[in-house]
Parts: structure tokens; sequence; C-alpha cells
């Protein structure tokens, strides 16, 4: 089972609007397969657009393993 890039951005948009200042949404990237490294893209392209005075985002990942591990990309509302 895969989710899709388009549903996901709706959910991160949603979960973004229900934010208060200093909340915090944690989203955990699994991208080991074709249809995730679409929505990784997706993603990815979505949270670097994200106004910086509205939003801190952070990406967290391992930079030596193998096979595609997942990562973090946290985005905190200001």
């Amino acid at each position: 089972m895969t989710t899709l890039a388009v549903s996901t951005l709706e959910s991160i948009r949603a979960a973004l609007d229900l934010l208060v200042s200093g909340g915090v949404l944690v989203l955990v990237i699994y991208h080991g397969h074709p249809a995730g490294k679409d929505e990784k893209n997706a993603v990815l392209d979505f949270a670097e657009q994200l106004p910086q005075k509205e939003f801190h985002v952070l990406r967290y990942q391992f930079v030596n393993q193998k096979n595609d591990p997942p990562f973090v990309v946290a985005i905190e509302k200001r």
C-alpha cells in the first residue's frame, strides 16, 4: 500500500491550518519505492516553498545509509 502525493499534500495543508504558533507537524518520508520517490519530491517542493516568516522547516536524515532510509521533515508554525 502506498500513499499519493495529491492526498498527502492535502493532509499536510489541513494539518498546518490546525497548528497553533509553536506547534510542530512531523512527517516521516518513506521513499524506497518508485511511488515514494514522486511523493517525496512533491512534499519537499511544498515544504521548501513555505514562507519563512510563517514556518520553520527542518529535514533530518541519515547521510551514510544505503537503500533510501526514511527521513523526517518537521514543520513548526511561527
